[in-house]
Parts: structure tokens; C-alpha cells; sequence
């Protein structure tokens, strides 16, 4: 699933199922009574999710740790042609683990913004455990499974590096995140994370002119003389909804391959439908129309000393 962000790139929502593999309570039981199938699930966990640098001289267990500022002149990551695997080539290895921790480093590298704090209750402070990201700062010399709950926590030598997979990295370039959806309860909360995304799409302009046109319907039946126009009061209407539209579709999210789409004359939207074009002068001719009728009941208000 591909969605647009607040500042206009896109971004994917990935599930990937694993053929084969065992139900929750199956997995429970064989992680309480195998140590060695215990052993092999961790060994497989931390080879696909890793949560620290590929150089394990490199990594911090200081919370404090800063990123490292790229250095004027170089570079940027992303641009970097990757290492090419050759037959026979012994150094391929050590150079794909360079490279990988240089877009770590610029793209998985934890740092708190606004955003990890957005759901935050009243009370709460902005501090690293309440992250909503999960990045409190904390590391995990090894893999840990609770005895009781069963609950998986991975290990992590780093604390600021979000987990990712090295090849996804490799080959994409970008920040990402993973997580093993392995019990009921994390598939759970996955689905109801899914389905929040999926729900959200923005409200369009037409819903929005809809809801307002109802609002101020049922502002009028309730304070009759709301809609009494003062002697210069024509204009202010106008206005008022000229300044709804706008914000209306100032705060539209437009993504960058829209823009780019439009410019090149690809269109802005795909659909398999026709629509008439909504002329806005009409619009206020209307308006103007409408507070210029004799017809309309007039409510005569008395004043009072």
C-alpha cells in the first residue's frame, strides 16, 4: 500500500506472509518446549531484522549518542553507485557492509521530531519512553524470549537505529522499518495499524462545501435572523466563503509525483468518470443572487434598552 505524507513523498505498507509458518499458540509451544528450535528462530530473526550497525565497531551503547553530520563536500549517501557483486570478488562482503551503514546513517537514524509525540496524553511528557516509535534509547546485548508471555524482544546494539533489513536497504535505499508479526496479539494491533492508514483518506473539497452548506442550514433554522444580511453585509458573506474554500484547499495534500505529473501534462488524477468543471464565478453569482431575493421570510428583531 503506497501513501502520500504530510510533506508530499510517498512512502509503502508492506505484508509479507511466510508460507509454512506456525500459528501463534504452535509457535508458543514449540519456542516452551525446543530449546533448539528456540534457537534457530532468534538466529533467524536477528539475520533478517537487525537493530544495530553492520561494523560492530561502530556501534554505541550511549543514549546520548549524536549523528554524525556529513561532511561538506561529500557525497550524499543515497547517490553513492552501490558495490557490484563479482564472481570470485572476496572484499564484496566487507564493502556491502560499509555501504549499508553509510545509508543507516542517513536514513535510519533515530531522531525524535514532533511526530513521535503527537498521540500524546494529557500529562505525559516528551521523553524517549513515550516515543511512539518505540526508540526509548535502550539496547539488548541479545535476543530475549519472556518465558511467560513469549514475547520476542530482539536484540539491539545500537540506540538510535531503527530496525531494517540490511538487503531491503541494500537495494532500495531508504529509510524503513520491520517488525515480526509472530503472536495474536501483535497481528492484532497490525491490523488495526493497517487499517487505520487504509480509512484516512483526505476529505474531499465537494464533502467539505457539502458539510458546510448543511452547517449554516441548521445554524439558520435555530437563529432565524442569522441570515439577515447587514447593509453592507453582501460582501462579508462573499468573502466568508471565499476564505472556507480556500483553506479548504490549501490544506489538500499534494504529492511531489502529482506535481511533476501535471507539469509534463500526464494529468493530476486518474478516473473513470466524467466531471463538469466548477466555475467559481458562478458560484458567487449565486451567492449574490440569493441575498438580493425579496422573497425570503424576514424576521423583524426589536431592540431592547
Amino acid at each position: 500500500m503506497v501513501e502520500t505524507q504530510g510533506k508530499g513523498t510517498l512512502h509503502a505498507h508492506g505484508l509479507i506472509w511466510l508460507e509454512g509458518h506456525l500459528s501463534p499458540q504452535s509457535l508458543r509451544d514449540r519456542l516452551a518446549e525446543s530449546d533448539v528450535f528456540k534457537a534457530k528462530m532468534i538466529g533467524w530473526l536477528e539475520n533478517t531484522i537487525r537493530c544495530e550497525l553492520m561494523d560492530p565497531e561502530c556501534n554505541t551503547l550511549s543514549r546520548t549518542a549524536k549523528k554524525p553530520k556529513q561532511i561538506v563536500g561529500d557525497p550524499h549517501p543515497g547517490t553513492i553507485p552501490a558495490p557490484v557483486l563479482v564472481p570470485g570478488d572476496v572484499n564484496f562482503e566487507r564493502e556491502f557492509a560499509k555501504f549499508v551503514d553509510q545509508l543507516l546513517r542517513e536514513y535510519n537514524w533515530h531522531m525524535h521530531q514532533s511526530s513521535c509525540w503527537k498521540y500524546l496524553r494529557r500529562g505525559e511528557s516528551m521523553t524517549d519512553e513515550n516515543c511512539r516509535m518505540g526508540m526509548t534509547g535502550e539496547t539488548n546485548p541479545e535476543t530475549v524470549v519472556d518465558p511467560e508471555t513469549f514475547v520476542i524482544s530482539l536484540r539491539r546494539l545500537h540506540p538510535h537505529i531503527a530496525n531494517y533489513n540490511d538487503l531491503v536497504v541494500f537495494l532500495l535505499k531508504c529509510n524503513m522499518d520491520i517488525k515480526f508479526v509472530g503472536s495474536g496479539q501483535a497481528a492484532k494491533a497490525f491490523l488495526y495499524y493497517i487499517t487505520d492508514y487504509i480509512t484516512k483518506p483526505p476529505l474531499p473539497l465537494h464533502v467539505g462545501l457539502a458539510a458546510l452548506i448543511h452547517a449554516v442550514s441548521v445554524a439558520n433554522t435555530k437563529f432565524p435572523g442569522l441570515s439577515e444580511p447587514a447593509e453592507s453585509g453582501q460582501d462579508n458573506y462573499v468573502g466568508a466563503i471565499t476564505s472556507t474554500v480556500n483553506s479548504m484547499m490549501a490544506h489538500q495534500e499534494i504529492s511531489h509525483p502529482q506535481v511533476l505529473s501535471y507539469l509534463i501534462g500526464g494529468g493530476d488524477h486518474y478516473t473513470s468518470d466524467i466531471f463538469t468543471v466548477l466555475w467559481w464565478g458562478v458560484v458567487r453569482r449565486y451567492v449574490d443572487s440569493f441575498f438580493q431575493r425579496t422573497d425570503l421570510p424576514r424576521v423583524e428583531v426589536e431592540s431592547v434598552d
